[in-house]
């Protein structure tokens, strides 16, 4: 039997013939196949066995990165972590149809100094980084801080019911901001922003404060006061964000979460496909 002598680096294949003329019956490439046979002999393409193993290759890396990413993504999704105790915070995330688990911090607030009373933004941005940082559970975590400012003087959560009254007896028929700090961490990366309204009390009189704070209400809130309960009946007036006086401005948190690779539509997409 003899064989037709081909040469290898052009992609050709060695066949037998049995007449004892070389003749070429397969080759590896397209380009070597037409090279071929402008010289009159017929030939046929035959598959490269490394070329198709290189790409099943290939096709099982891009197939792995692909699966690799939407976990990443499923994982950063789901895992939506709020660093916070507040009842009207977890409200208002459940309200823009998130899935997210609660995991309150108990990281230490210092007290405001003056530059932090002429800078509260900055203060209350601090203090969500603080309690962001301060989280022990892996995720996308939102933290956020409010803090009630008049006269560039800072009034945090009241100590005792004669604080609140106080508060409110300042408070009363004048203009004030209300300043919520957010900050999202993921991994050792942390992101704030924060939020200003200004809101403006009626003049209320003596009873209805000392009753309002009988209620109990204003002891666990920045200002003594809640927007979204009997606190509203203080309020005559409000500019800016509701939702930021309440404790989280969404909106703001929403572009946030999609700067940072959340969509929360895809909630909403998901709510409604479970109703239907």
């Amino acid at each position: 039997m003899i064989f037709a002598n081909h040469r290898h680096g052009e992609g050709i294949v060695q066949t037998p013939n049995d007449c004892g003329f070389g003749r070429v019956s397969a080759v590896k490439t397209e380009e070597v196949r037409k090279s071929v046979a402008r010289k009159g002999v017929p030939v046929r393409v035959r598959p490269s066995v490394v070329s198709v193993v290189e790409e099943e290759k290939r096709e099982h890396f891009r197939c792995s990165r692909f699966v690799c990413l939407v976990l990443l993504q499923l994982l950063f999704m789901l895992r939506l972590v709020l660093a916070s105790a507040s009842l009207r915070r977890s409200q208002l995330l459940r309200d823009l149809g998130l899935s997210f688990e609660i995991a309150p911090t108990h990281a230490e607030e210092p007290a405001p100094t003056l530059a932090d009373c002429q800078n509260p933004g900055a203060y209350v941005e601090r203090l969500a980084r603080l309690k962001a940082a301060a989280c022990e559970q892996d995720g996308l975590i939102i933290a956020a801080d409010t803090t009630v400012v008049l006269d560039e003087h800072i009034l945090n959560k009241p100590a005792n019911e004669a604080e609140a009254l106080a508060m409110l007896q300042r408070l009363r028929g004048r203009t004030h901001r209300v300043f919520t700090g957010m900050c999202l961490r993921r991994g050792a990366q942390l992101w704030s922003e924060h939020e200003c309204t200004s809101v403006t009390f009626g003049t209320l009189s003596e009873e209805f404060l000392r009753a309002y704070v009988a209620t109990g209400e204003p002891l666990d809130k920045a200002g003594a006061y809640g927007a979204q309960g009997r606190g509203a009946l203080l309020i005559e007036r409000i500019e800016g964000d509701y939702w930021n006086v309440v404790g989280l401005p969404v909106f703001r948190l929403a572009r946030m979460l999609s700067e940072h690779g959340v969509q929360v539509q895809q909630f909403w997409n998901e709510e409604n496909e479970t109703k239907s």
